[in-house]
Parts: structure tokens; sequence; C-alpha cells
């Protein structure tokens, strides 16, 4: 059993802008099915359910640790998450309190010849890229609710600068711990 459990928000690729009514200013909660969380390395379940995200995740125990990240759900989506607050808004304390962290891990990638752009498989080294997530560790068993803010920006540029932000919107979140 792994200690630490990555769940990952993600737009649904063929959601388009409009349905997300990005021209808003003040966050609006997110449309039924636009927003999914999946996980590389564990189980999760997901349901809709009267608007609230219910996520059941019976690999969890008490002293593993949650990790909150923002993607997009493909690589040709313009759209991205970053997920600006995680509160715990009700259900019972089965967390400790969701923290802000920024890491970087390493990641296993081959070599690519400068002139050619080849790629050699036998050539691996390790890149080191940042990460950023929100933690909170697993203190009892139960179902508590969150409200998660997401901030929506565009694709960064090739100038390497960010995308515009396009918008904030809020998901309703609730996770049950056997």
């Amino acid at each position: 059993m792994n200690p630490v459990i990555d769940l990952t928000l993600a737009l649904q690729p063929d959601v388009p802008q409009n349905v997300l009514g990005l021209q808003e200013d003040s966050p609006a909660a997110v449309n039924e099915g636009a927003v999914r969380v999946f996980s590389s390395h564990t189980l999760v379940e997901e349901r809709l359910q009267n608007g609230l995200l219910l996520l059941s995740l019976p690999d969890a125990r008490v002293g593993n640790t949650i990790r909150w990240y923002g993607a997009s759900a493909s690589p040709s989506q313009g759209m991205g998450i970053i997920p600006y607050a995680v509160d715990r808004v009700g259900g019972q304390a089965a967390t400790s309190i969701t923290a802000p962290c920024l890491c970087k891990r390493g990641q296993l990638l081959p070599e690519q010849d400068a002139v050619t752009s080849e790629i050699n498989m036998e050539r691996l080294h390790v890149e080191k890229a940042s990460f950023f997530y929100w933690a909170h560790d697993v203190t009892d068993s139960g179902r508590e609710d969150f409200r998660i803010t997401l901030h929506l920006y565009g694709r960064p540029k090739s100038d390497g600068s960010h995308g515009e932000r396009l918008g904030t919107r809020v998901l309703s979140v609730s996770i049950v711990i056997p």
C-alpha cells in the first residue's frame, strides 16, 4: 500500500468553453461531468450525486497523505486547471487541514540529440520538474465534504509565459474513507 494518494482534477476533453461559463468573473459551480478525478496508483470510485462529486477511496488508511493536483484532460485541449483552494465545508473530519505545497520531482527521460532531435532510449537521465498540489493527511475514517476552487488557465505560450486566466470555478467534492 502506498502512503500517498495522488488525485488529479482534469477537465473533460470535450467540454466547450461556453459550457464552463468562462466569461463570468465570479466563481460559479462547475457543470456536472466537466471535471473528473483520477489517480494513477490507487482505486478511486467516482459518482455524481445532486451536483456533488462523491469519491470513495477504498485503499485509503489513517496515516496516508492525499495530494490534489490539477491538469488538462488532453494535450490538445487549450485549458489547464490549477487548484487554488481546498476548503473543508462539512462532514466528519477525516483529514488534516489542507496545505499548498510546491516540490520538485524527478522524471526519467531519454536523451534527445540537439542537432537531429533523435531520441536515444538507451541514454536516460533524470530531470526535475516543479509540481504544485494541496496535501492533507488521513486522520480517521468517514465522509468529508470539500469546496475546491479551480482557476482555469490557457496553455503556456511558446515564449514560456503563462496563458491567460480564463475563469474561476468551484467544485463540490465529498471523499469517503473506510
